[in-house]
């Protein structure tokens, strides 16, 4: 999915932030105090608001699943949004 033309698309023109926790203290700091316990980890951060987690899995008649392309980009802009 993240390797769609459609979420590339949308990811080119922004600024994107790679953290391994595994490489720094500081990487390390930031996932504990964000509760990061799972990777890959989406957030996006509004102009006007503190960062929004960004789940790439939707709630499906009691389990989950992936979401598809168009799906995370919408929920990516929801969020840039600050909705």
């Amino acid at each position: 999915m993240l390797d769609s033309d459609e979420v590339r698309a949308y990811f080119k023109n922004v600024i994107k932030i790679k953290v391994n926790p595994e490489t720094s203290d500081a990487s390390e700091k930031l996932s504990r105090g964000w509760n990061i316990n799972g990777y890959p980890s989406f957030y996006v951060y509004p102009q006007n608001g503190p960062p929004v987690s960004v789940n790439r899995r939707k709630q499906v008649d009691g389990g989950s699943e992936l979401m598809s392309p168009s799906e995370f980009v919408q929920a990516c802009k929801k969020a840039a949004a600050g909705q």
